[in-house]
């Protein structure tokens, strides 16, 4: 099958392989590189090769096996290294990702794409200072990467995030919503901004501010029942009960389990005279939350307001 192969060397192989993977034929470019590995089973780089054009194919666990065989071969190949970890992280596998990341920059310290790559892992991770150094050096020798530097946005959101969550939690909620407001300077997506800046917002009475901050949060994530219910009752405080009764429902159908938006709901049902419908929804309350009092004296009202015993 591979006689016509054979009689060319590693080294044309691997090339006739780079320029047919280059041209979009991995398939050819896969069988080149394995005619490759069998002349030269010692050698790394077919297998390194050949695990790019199998990752290009959609065969992650085989494109693996290759990139392990060069590394068998040659342990510092950081080529191989970032690849395998370029990989693991493809396929959910942080920690493992960082492991293979970190021995590629030990092998060779200018690697930028793997630096960035290990920012990515230590993102996944949660570790957001050293992601976002390793993101940083890796912007430095490549600054046209808008992907890294969306993600180092996002990072450094995070953790503008984290120390205004801990301004919150001390009672000092200037400070809570200036960290919130310059972590949305850097990322306007960041959910936890959003809610936790909305909810500081409700608190104070800035009901418009809370809507709007909900608003940008459910128009992201359509399904964030916390954030339906809580946007329903800024609305009610505004008056627009049609609007919150509406936005109870969505969260309810987000989360059928979220007692408060139940509970809320009944509230605006009985404020519309809509009697069955709140104990309907009061009932439900009490399924979820046996304990909660106010459930069990709402209900009382209303059956006192329809007359039932």
């Amino acid at each position: 099958m591979f006689g016509w192969l054979s009689r060319q060397a590693p080294r044309d192989l691997i090339a006739e392989g780079n320029a047919a993977e280059a041209a979009g034929d991995l398939a050819r470019a896969c069988e080149l590189y394995r005619e490759a590995t069998r002349l030269s089973p010692g050698l790394a780089r077919p297998y390194l090769n050949l695990g790019i054009a199998l990752e290009g194919r959609g065969d992650p666990v085989a494109a693996q096996a290759a990139y392990e065989q060069a590394l068998a071969l040659e342990p510092a190949n950081a080529a191989a290294q970032y690849n395998l970890g370029k990989l693991c992280y493809s396929m959910g596998r942080a920690a493992e990702a960082d492991r293979w990341l970190k021995q590629a920059l030990e092998s060779r310290p200018d690697f930028a794409e793997a630096r960035v790559v290990r920012g990515y892992a230590l993102h996944a991770l949660g570790e957001l200072e050293a992601a976002a150094a390793e993101l940083a050096a890796g912007i430095a020798s490549r600054p046209q990467d808008e992907a890294a530097r969306a993600t180092l946005a996002q990072v450094r959101a995070a953790l503008a995030v984290r120390s205004a969550v801990e301004q919150q939690r001390a009672g000092r909620l200037d400070a809570a919503q200036a960290g919130y407001a310059a972590a949305l300077e850097l990322d306007g997506h960041n959910a936890e901004a959003l809610f936790s800046s909305a909810g500081i917002h409700a608190s104070r009475g800035q009901h418009a501010e809370a809507i709007a901050a909900y608003r940008r949060l459910v128009e992201d994530n359509p399904r964030h029942a916390l954030a339906l219910c809580n946007l329903a009752v800024a609305l009610t405080q505004l008056g627009r009960a049609a609007e919150a009764l509406e936005l109870y429902r969505r969260a309810i159908a987000a989360d059928p389990h979220l007692a408060d938006a139940h509970y809320n709901l009944a509230l605006a049902l009985r404020d519309a005279g809509q009697y069955d419908a709140a104990l309907a929804s009061l009932r439900r309350v009490i399924e979820l939350r046996p304990e909660m009092a106010e459930a069990h004296a709402r209900l009382g009202d209303v059956l006192r307001l329809v007359n039932r015993p």
